[in-house]
């Protein structure tokens, strides 16, 4: 059984990682290499102030370059 590789856009990449984030009940795991003050990534981490609000845990870890 062939396993099928969708590759996202950047646009398209952002709004899963949201919907994922979203879907999330019990923890978040986030691993990013650069973590911008911008639009997206601020969106991102409202996003996780939310699941963390609904009480999902939240472990973020940010390479350092």
């Amino acid at each position: 059984m062939a396993t099928k590789i969708k590759l996202l856009s950047e646009k398209e990449i952002y709004k899963e990682i949201i919907k994922q984030i979203r879907k999330s009940e019990k923890s978040i795991e986030i691993n990013m290499f650069v973590w911008r003050d911008d639009r997206i990534g601020n969106r991102i981490l409202k996003e996780l102030f939310n699941a963390a609000r609904k009480g999902v845990k939240v472990f973020i870890s940010k390479d350092k370059y």
